[in-house]
């Protein structure tokens, strides 16, 4: 009431008409008029310093020294054991992110890869596994990673899980996925002579790692359909030019050696750790936008 906006107290009429628009009937506006008029003449009392320390002591007592909730899930977390089945908790909530056509398309990609190694285009097995691997990263980190483009990332930001904690497990997921398929492959050519169960691997996992870290490292700048696209488009690329079937007569295809493919595999991983440091400030970003 010290404010020198007193409206609508800054006269009778005023009041009067403010009084009308509540529906105030004519016998209590001339009740009420000349009471709330005195309220012009009040001014509220400044509180001291004193009485904002006695204010405080006294509702000091009454305030949560810690949120219920948070002291809840921080139980949950103390021991190793409980952690770890809490993030299993989050993984398997991610997982229900991904339907059954992405379950039963990367199946097929799978069927149809084991058709052609028992086939008499066997011989192509390793491009087939460096082909193969990154196709169902593609097809997974598109389907787990679409939360901006669903406009859902308000609502993932305010779960108890970080940003970290929810791309650490949905890479859990995808790579977890994918690594379970690739072994499989590996074990079927090796049981079948295919060569050293360590090498067969090493295809396959190269193009794993490197596709997704470089795809969702993209997707910090770019949407993530266009990232995961074009990092397998040049890894398609760069695995043709080392096929002689797909090179022109006379030219000498590119090698891709074992140490080449773990360069690649460990170019793979620090980009994936970059991607987990930066999930919070690209949150934020997103965010702001």
């Amino acid at each position: 009431m010290q404010s020198h906006n007193r409206w609508p107290l800054d006269n009778s009429e005023q009041l009067m008409s403010t009084l009308q628009e509540q529906d105030a009937t004519p016998d209590e506006i001339a009740e009420l008029t000349p009471v709330l008029m005195r309220l012009s003449e009040w001014h509220a009392p400044t509180p001291t310093v004193l009485d904002t320390r006695r204010l405080l002591v006294h509702l000091t007592p009454h305030l949560p020294t810690f949120s219920p909730v948070r002291a809840a899930i921080s139980a949950r977390r103390r021991s190793v054991v409980k952690k770890c089945c809490w993030f299993i908790e989050i993984a398997s909530v991610q997982a229900s992110l991904l339907r059954p056509s992405f379950w039963l398309l990367t199946a097929l990609i799978f069927c149809l890869g084991v058709l052609v190694i028992f086939s008499p285009f066997g011989g192509a097995s390793v491009f087939l596994l460096r082909v193969t691997s990154p196709l169902i990263v593609y097809f997974g980190t598109v389907r787990m990673f679409r939360s901006s483009h669903l406009h859902t990332l308000e609502h993932e930001l305010v779960c108890p899980p970080s940003p970290q904690q929810l791309i650490l497990a949905r890479l859990s997921i995808i790579l977890g996925y994918d690594t379970l398929l690739g072994l499989c492959t590996s074990f079927l050519l090796w049981s079948h002579g295919g060569g050293n169960f360590l090498l067969l691997t090493l295809h396959w996992i190269t193009p794993l790692l490197l596709v997704s870290g470089i795809a969702l490292l993209l997707s910090l700048f770019i949407s993530v359909t266009t990232a995961a696209l074009l990092t397998y488009a040049v890894w398609l690329g760069r695995v043709m030019l080392t096929t002689k079937v797909f090179v022109y007569e006379g030219v000498t295809p590119l090698p891709l050696t074992s140490q080449m493919e773990l360069l690649f595999a460990l170019i793979g991983l620090v980009a994936l750790f970059v991607v987990v440091l930066a999930q919070s400030i690209h949150a934020q970003r997103l965010l702001a936008q």
